[in-house]
């Protein structure tokens, strides 16, 4: 009865980790998506940039935030010698998604006839899935 019980524990701490990263994982998405959104309207409205050089430059910020709290908080990787490799492979990640999204976009818009916004919830969710199998892998 204990070995069961012992294990039964095991499972349940396995699996409330799991579910805490996870939690971790959307809440750092939805603030780097924020930061992205608020260094964009920031660089525009007030340092006068052109939209599209602000949001290359939000872009790079929000990619250093989500980068650095993926690794140290969300998937609790310290080690800082990972960091030659785990960085280009996250930079990769990141590089593919933003054609994926758009790419996934396009079509649910000009196909399907789906509303951007409703859209790009859709294609988020399914870039998050993605997202969060491959930074398992990364920062393991």
């Amino acid at each position: 009865g204990a070995i069961i019980l012992s294990r039964f524990g095991k499972g349940n701490a396995r699996e409330l980790e799991t579910f805490a990263r996870v939690i971790r994982f959307l809440v750092i998405g939805g603030s780097a998506a924020f930061i992205h959104v608020l260094v964009l309207f920031s660089l525009t409205e007030f340092a006068g940039l052109w939209y599209v050089y602000s949001t290359m430059g939000a872009f790079m910020v929000a990619f250093a935030f989500n980068f650095a709290m993926q690794k140290y908080w969300v998937f609790k990787s310290p080690e800082i010698d990972k960091i030659a490799y785990q960085l280009p492979l996250h930079w990769v990640v990141a590089v593919f998604n933003f054609g994926l999204s758009t790419a996934l976009l396009y079509v649910l818009v000009e196909q399907f006839g789906v509303w951007y916004v409703l859209g790009q919830l859709g294609v988020s969710a399914v870039i998050a899935i993605e997202s969060y199998l491959l930074y398992r892998w990364i920062f393991r």
